[in-house]
């Protein structure tokens, strides 16, 4: 079970402009993978814009200063496992 539904991005994309198109099949998909390179950023303390800056608070994946949070990097974990090997 992810830990962040599909239901909950759906929600705090609400109304939100990035580019994708909402008849793709692969919407959901994208904006899982604009959540992880947001949430990657903050790891290596980059800066996201205000938006998805939000949206990552809103997830509970950063903190109010966007340090990652438990759940970002357990969240980072499950959504990016299939690059690490054992």
């Amino acid at each position: 079970m992810p830990r962040v539904s599909d239901g909950e991005l759906e929600s705090v994309f609400w109304n939100t402009n990035f580019g994708l198109d909402l008849s793709s099949p692969q919407y959901l998909g994208n904006l899982r993978k604009l959540v992880v390179v947001g949430v990657l950023k903050c790891l290596v303390h980059y800066h996201n814009g205000h938006t998805l800056e939000t949206i990552l608070k809103k997830l509970g994946l950063v903190g109010k200063t966007a340090k990652v949070t438990k759940k970002g990097r357990n969240f980072i974990r499950d959504e990016c496992s299939h690059l690490f090997v054992r």
